[in-house]
């Protein structure tokens, strides 16, 4: 199990040393009242909506990545 740090208060994989932390989105999966299954995206204060953006879409880049790197083609 990798080893685990807190930025800005969420528990994420250890960061490099010389990272230093300027902003986050955090997206949460929970249950509403209904025990219904829902989203809730937060951000820092200062973070602007296309700066949230950019940095999920990165997210979304990189684990599609992650996808097709481990995806196997198996005998036609």
């Amino acid at each position: 199990m990798p080893a685990t740090t807190l930025v800005f208060g969420v528990e994420v994989d250890e960061l490099p040393e010389e990272c230093t932390p300027l902003e986050v989105v955090v997206l949460i999966k929970a249950l509403d009242e209904e025990s219904q299954v829902c989203v809730y995206i937060r951000e820092s204060a200062s973070l602007t909506v296309w700066e949230s953006l950019g940095m999920l879409t990165m997210v979304r880049e990189q684990r599609l990545n992650d996808c097709s790197d481990s995806y196997e083609l198996g005998p036609e």
